[in-house]
């Protein structure tokens, strides 16, 4: 039975409360009106807050919507009015017509069955769910009465000779091109960033080409733009590795044209190579594109009193990954980022990723909508923490630890010709199985090591070894020429990790949330590879995990993995599933149901900066970050603040501007720190500075007075104590 739900306020889908405030079907007389132009099976329909109809035309029910609720002042047609006391005029809200987006979907045999309309506060949502999971939002911030009715949304692409390539990539294009058709969020995303009228957010599994629904659509846009103008894109990731990753997805298509310049950040390292690179290109008017880390993005961002990189010349801005950039406690450098293009009304501004915890939707919303002239559209294919479908997910429950390391050393004997990726919890038990590993199978295996611990050229020769030893491996298994690679590794590649010739990978005891399974599953099975094939081994003790697997069976049951996985299996997930949320009752275990465990989003919740109860309809107040806003655009003061610490003794301020406390408050706040004065000669360190005998702490953009208040207090007490620094 297909249902039709018609909400009168945003909330959580399962439940339906009644508002205090009226909205566009309080309306008795209206809402009879949208039942009888629906034709149900039974002819029998219930109006309150929540519209359940049978199977009907669903054609008919959204041509009538406009019909009944949008009319024009023309005599042929009038506008609704609400008549309603407590809202003002100018808060009245629009519906978004996009009855044809709807058709085209549907004459691709992807048959709507539910439509669902709220309202949030002084956004306007119309979600589109379709049998393929495909769930479109579009948001919009108030309009003014006279404003148009109509936003037209591009009807998505679906074949490759429909995105209108340019030809100066297109022989980039074809022999990197890894997907025979464009996937559905390569096909909806493309048309729509390259109209450059909205701003998008994209939900996709992993494997389904999220980075290049973005690079293709920002590398035309880019070609075809005044060539005699600067144009600047941005691209922000969590990670180092993930800043790679996209890199080289650019240069794919980008090999040998010097149309548009790419610029990696490498944070950690001396900045002078990448400052000297974006003054090249601004002076030379060109096109760069610039993917980094939000910290470092920052750094270049307020060099020169913001005048390095102009703002208004930064036509994208992607954040991929989004949810993690949060989770990582990034919140504040992106909330500044997009503050800093407040002006720029022609910056598109993106966030993907594979998932999107629900608390964080509406901040999300407002990060992308706010003092922007652009409506937004959401887009989530596949649902929500879902796997790609062609991955077979495989769960093996074991006793103890012992046989769980004897069922890995039996899945590497059994499987000689698969490359494998095997995810371990921590840096300990990532060296100590992967020495186990490589003393037993080294005369035919290569085993690789990577996580956190290793420096970053260590880490980057890692992973591009590897890559070559899983190329070369796959084109000669036959003569053995090459050892089969095998590399142990943390979640610090749980995303960023793109390897097309893996159809295998192995979760040891990398388990830590829904989100961070998804991801890491993802890293096999990737493009239009349909042998990706996940094992996890769990412990019967880590019932903490359990609840993972268990969230996965109930959510997607319908999937071949879980359909044909044995009833044992099932049982003892159910078993230790309902045993975890006893122990969450009992303060046994902690529910950590979203992100990979940082502190981010916990942040969130802790500070108030995510609404608890959706529904709560009497509160509904701006979801946003107490942060400073980046005001480049005008005068700048040459210090925005000075902290002295001219007071404390020598060994203190050494102590205290040594590179490791002062990068604590960078990350931190994102803060630019300059040091100026110096230590008398012969008792300190010289400094190449002016003002003798006088240190000061000055930060250009955040600054923390109580970090360094506390550092103060501690290093004074620490002095009165005899303590020695």
């Amino acid at each position: 039975m297909v249902a039709i739900k018609l909400k009168l306020k945003g909330g959580n889908n399962n439940k339906t409360v009644k508002s205090k405030k009226k909205t566009l079907f309080d309306n008795n007389t209206i809402r009879k009106k949208l039942v009888n132009n629906i034709e149900t099976k039974d002819n029998e329909t219930k109006i309150d807050n929540e519209i359940d109809l049978g199977e009907q035309n669903l054609d008919l029910f959204l041509n009538n919507i406009p019909e009944i609720l949008i009319k024009d002042n023309s005599n042929n047609k009038r506008k609704l009015e609400l008549n309603d006391d407590e809202l003002e005029d100018k808060q009245k809200k629009k519906i978004i017509q996009n009855n044809h987006f709807i058709n085209d979907i549907e004459n691709n045999n992807t048959n709507s069955t539910l439509v669902h309309y709220e309202t949030l506060g002084d956004i306007d949502l119309i979600k589109l769910k379709l049998d393929k999971q495909i769930d479109l939002q579009i948001v919009s911030e108030e309009v003014e009465e006279e404003e148009k009715n109509n936003v037209n949304i591009p009807k998505p692409l679906y074949d490759w000779i429909d995105f209108g390539i340019p030809p100066v990539i297109y022989t980039n294009f074809i022999n990197n091109l890894q997907f025979n058709k464009p996937t559905m969020i390569q096909a909806i995303s493309y048309p729509i960033i390259t109209n450059n009228l909205f701003n998008f957010i994209g939900i996709s599994p992993t494997g389904t080409g999220k980075t290049l629904s973005y690079i293709l659509p920002i590398i035309k846009k880019m070609i075809l733009s005044d060539t005699k103008k600067e144009s600047i894109s941005v691209i922000i990731a969590p990670t180092r590795e993930l800043t790679q990753q996209i890199h080289n997805q650019f240069i794919r298509y980008l090999h040998k044209i010097d149309l548009i310049n790419l610029i990696l950040t490498n944070p950690g390292q001396d900045i002078s190579k990448e400052i000297a690179l974006v003054k090249k290109c601004s002076h030379n008017n060109s096109k760069f594109i610039i993917i980094s880390t939000p910290g470092r993005l920052i750094d270049l961002m307020t060099l020169n009193n913001g005048t390095l990189i102009n703002l208004n010349n930064i036509n994208n801005i992607v954040m991929d990954e989004c949810d993690r950039l949060l989770d990582l406690g990034f919140a504040p450098q992106v909330k500044n980022i997009l503050n800093s293009v407040t002006n720029n009304t022609d910056c598109c501004k993106m966030m993907f990723s594979a998932t999107m915890p629900n608390f964080l939707e509406k901040f999300a919303f407002k990060m992308l909508s706010s003092a922007s002239n652009k409506a937004l559209i959401k887009c989530t294919v596949g649902g929500i923490n879902k796997c790609k479908e062609t991955i077979l997910q495989k769960v093996i429950i074991v006793s103890d630890e012992v046989e769980k390391y004897q069922k890995l050393l039996s899945l590497i004997e059994t499987n000689p010709n698969e490359p494998l990726v095997i995810f371990v919890k921590t840096q300990l038990t990532c060296d100590d199985i992967g020495s186990k590993i490589d003393s037993k199978f080294y005369k035919d295996n290569n085993i690789y090591l990577l996580h956190a611990g290793r420096s970053d050229t260590e880490r980057v020769q890692v992973i591009e070894d590897f890559k070559l030893n899983c190329i070369e491996f796959k084109k000669n298994k036959n003569n053995k020429v090459y050892k089969r690679p095998i590399l142990f590794c943390t979640q610090l590649l749980s995303r960023g990790l793109d390897i097309p010739e893996i159809n295998m990978i192995l979760i040891y005891n990398a388990l830590n949330s829904e989100s961070q399974y998804v991801h890491t599953v993802g890293r096999t099975g990737r493009f239009d590879n349909e042998k990706g094939v996940c094992i996890t081994l769990l412990n019967e003790m880590e019932i903490d995990c359990a609840q993972v697997l268990y969230k996965q069976i109930i959510n997607y049951s319908s999937e071949k993995s879980f359909v044909n996985m044995d009833k044992i299996t099932v049982e003892k997930l159910t078993k230790m599933n309902s045993n975890f949320w006893k122990g969450v009752e009992n303060g046994k275990f902690k529910n950590i149901d979203q992100g990979f465990t940082g502190k981010g989003l916990m942040n969130f919740k802790k500070n108030g900066l995510v609404e608890e109860d959706v529904n709560n309809e009497e509160d509904e107040d701006d979801i946003t970050l107490e942060t400073s806003e980046l005001l480049f655009d005008k005068k700048l003061s040459k210090y925005h603040q000075s902290v002295s610490i001219d007071s404390l003794s020598q060994f203190i301020k050494r102590d205290l501007v040594k590179a490791a406390n002062l990068d604590k408050i960078r990350k931190k706040t994102g803060s630019v720190i300059t040091l100026t004065g110096s230590y008398k000669i012969g008792k300190g360190v010289l400094l190449n500075v002016t003002n003798e005998d006088k240190l000061i702490v000055l930060e250009t953009m955040v600054v923390l007075n109580d970090a360094f208040n506390s550092l103060k207090e501690k290093y004074t007490r620490q002095q009165q104590q005899k303590f020695s620094i």
